[in-house]
């Protein structure tokens, strides 16, 4: 990569892998936006026509564009079961400094354990109802 001849700090924004179980041959969608900032206006916009790595431990599995308004989106097939770090990551460019994601993790599971998925899928739905319904105990009066 030649020399920077202008920094501007870059982020990636709204970074998403969804969802974040799936079975062996199942695919995530990964999604993210890529923004520069511009000091002088203390604004973040967004970057079109760059590539951002999209890495899975470390490794590029895809290598989508930013479009116009610097949102990027990709599918990624997963075959193995495992535990996966999902990250993107911009490598820079002559005007914009590199930057990367948090990291998510994709959980792989197989088709023998779709009871276990069950399990945890019923109890997100149980924590989801109980939140509200707290609330509501709660300012009852």
């Amino acid at each position: 990569m030649a020399k920077p001849m202008v920094f501007l700090t870059t982020r990636i924004a709204g970074f998403r892998v969804f969802p974040s179980v799936v079975f062996e041959g199942g695919t995530v969608e990964v999604s993210g936006k890529l923004l520069h900032h511009i000091p002088l206006l203390c604004t973040w916009r967004p970057v079109s026509g760059e590539t951002v790595k999209i890495l899975v431990n470390g490794e590029t599995r895809a290598q989508p564009v930013t479009a116009e308004n610097g949102e990027f989106y990709t599918k990624i097939r997963f075959t193995k079961k495992g535990t996966y770090r999902v990250k993107a990551y911009y490598p820079g460019s002559l005007l914009y400094k590199p930057c990367e994601s948090h990291e998510e993790t994709v959980t792989v599971i197989g088709r023998e354990q779709t009871p276990y998925l069950y399990l945890a899928l019923a109890i997100l739905a149980a924590t989801t109802a109980a939140i509200p319904a707290t609330i509501y105990l709660a300012t009852r009066k």
